[in-house]
């Protein structure tokens, strides 16, 4: 160890020029790299001008080639120049024949659009015929139609037959107010033209009702209260009695609701007589009232009374 060590002083070493040495290495090292990039750039340029070289001998061949093509198309040139005039006539007559074509192709689509025109109107047409024939048959019905609501309306076959029942009710009516009213009363009934129908242009009929007695003939509205519920009695029995007529059959129920208390006593029995007239022109009659002396007129009788409790009834 005495022995490196003495030869270690011989040298001279110095650690502090060591370290500055590493350091100027590593400073120095990117330029040994620098430097290699160098030397392949060097080979990479030779490369380049050698083949810079032989692209400027072919560049040379290429002129001189060119040269030659130009000097034949100058020969082409001039003798395409004498066929100008039969180049200019073909590409005119192409022109026309191009023209001709599309002419000819516009006129077969404007014949082809005419021709779905023509059907499409000849469709049009038979769908005209049939929708007029059909009008016509439509019309005719209505026609009838018209008729037959004019028939069926009020101023046809009802208005017939109201015409003819008419004088049926009013004989009925007042063999009846003529009992009510001791032979004082009259009714008279009249069929008058009212407003005009609006389909047909016919006035519709109205019944006007008329009242005769000591005074005159008199609208039905002026009469009393007791004197119109007679009139009111003696028509209803006349419709009714019109109804079983013209069905044939007797009608089952009459009911008489009330209107007793507007008469005195004798309007009130000649009531009674009235009722028992008619007793055979219906299976039932049913008479309503709150007057005790008409309740003691029937023999039958449903009385109803009133409790809290609700409402009973018992036959007498």
């Amino acid at each position: 160890m005495i022995e490196i060590d003495s030869q270690i002083q011989s040298l001279n070493y110095d650690p502090k020029i060591h370290t500055q040495l590493e350091q100027e290495i590593s400073r120095l090292m990117p330029y040994l790299d620098l430097n290699s990039k160098l030397h392949e750039s060097e080979n990479n340029l030779k490369s380049l001008n050698s083949n810079i070289t032989i692209s400027q001998k072919n560049i040379l061949e290429k002129k001189s080639q060119n040269s030659d093509l130009y000097n034949q198309n100058s020969k082409i040139e001039k003798e395409i120049t004498n066929f100008t005039n039969v180049d200019n006539l073909l590409i005119s007559t192409s022109t026309k024949i191009d023209q001709s074509s599309q002419s000819k192709q516009n006129l077969i689509s404007e014949i082809i659009i005419l021709e779905r025109d023509l059907t499409k109107n000849q469709s049009i047409q038979n769908e005209v015929l049939q929708l007029e024939t059909s009008v016509k048959s439509i019309q005719n019905e209505l026609e009838i139609y018209q008729e037959l609501s004019a028939a069926f309306g009020r101023n046809g076959i009802q208005a017939l037959l109201i015409e003819q029942a008419v004088p049926e009710i009013q004989n009925n009516a007042n063999e009846l107010i003529e009992k009510l009213s001791e032979n004082k009363m009259q009714i008279l009934l009249n069929l008058t033209g009212g407003r005009l129908d609006r389909q047909t242009g016919i006035p519709s009929e109205e019944l006007e009702i008329k009242i005769s007695d000591e005074m005159g003939i008199r609208n039905y509205e002026t009469y009393s209260g007791g004197e119109s519920f007679r009139i009111d009695f003696a028509i209803r029995i006349a419709l009714s009695k019109l109804l079983a007529s013209r069905s044939g059959a007797p009608l089952p129920i009459l009911f008489i609701d009330e209107g007793f208390g507007s008469q005195d006593f004798r309007g009130q029995q000649t009531m009674i007589e009235a009722i028992q007239s008619i007793r055979n022109d219906f299976k039932k009659i049913i008479v309503i009232t709150h007057v005790d002396s008409m309740k003691e007129s029937f023999e039958e009788k449903i009385e109803v009374f009133k409790s809290p409790e609700g409402s009973t009834f018992q036959i007498i």
